[in-house]
């Protein structure tokens, strides 16, 4: 899936707005879900992962380890829904966002812990809206934080992924 994503991006054939409204939807549908079905040992995960973020952080780790630790978010949050197909199609999107977060070394957004704690309070309230609305905010201010460091997709250099090549047997 990231392939197919990757080379439309490379193409020209989908926008950054186009890839962001889809994130949107499918984190926002993860939060609603995780609400729903998420256990504390997933919430307590996605603290873990905040507090390794803030860490990674301080110690001024590498952006290409910091853009994973902060993805993994995603991640957490998605197996939280416990919907395989949403955590695929979340995982796709997270790396193409990160090949673009990466390759523009866009930085580090101050409010990214506010946020995230925020929705883990909802996560653990069970306030579905809540946390739905604070994955929004969030992918919105994102969306606009990468917008202002990237034109285009297709003109950020991300290469095709190549095609898998097959063994003659």
């Amino acid at each position: 899936m990231t392939q197919s994503i990757s080379d439309l991006i490379f193409l020209g054939a989908i926008s950054l707005d186009q890839l962001t409204e889809t994130r949107i939807g499918l984190l926002r549908q993860a939060a609603e879900l995780a609400c729903q079905r998420g256990s504390e040992a997933e919430f307590d995960a996605l603290d873990a992962n905040i507090e390794e973020m803030i860490e990674a952080h301080q110690l001024g780790i590498a952006d290409d380890i910091l853009i994973i630790i902060i993805q993994r978010f995603y991640q957490l949050l998605s197996q939280a829904a416990h919907n395989e197909v949403l955590t695929m199609m979340i995982s796709a999107l997270s790396g193409v966002i990160a090949q673009v977060l990466l390759k523009h070394r866009v930085g580090w957004m101050e409010e990214l812990i506010d946020v995230r704690q925020r929705i883990v309070q909802k996560l653990r309230a069970r306030d579905s809206a809540g946390a739905a609305s604070e994955v929004t905010e969030h992918l919105e201010a994102l969306h606009a934080f990468v917008a202002e460091h990237a034109q285009s997709l297709h003109t950020l250099g991300i290469d095709p992924v190549p095609a898998p090549t097959r063994s003659a047997a």
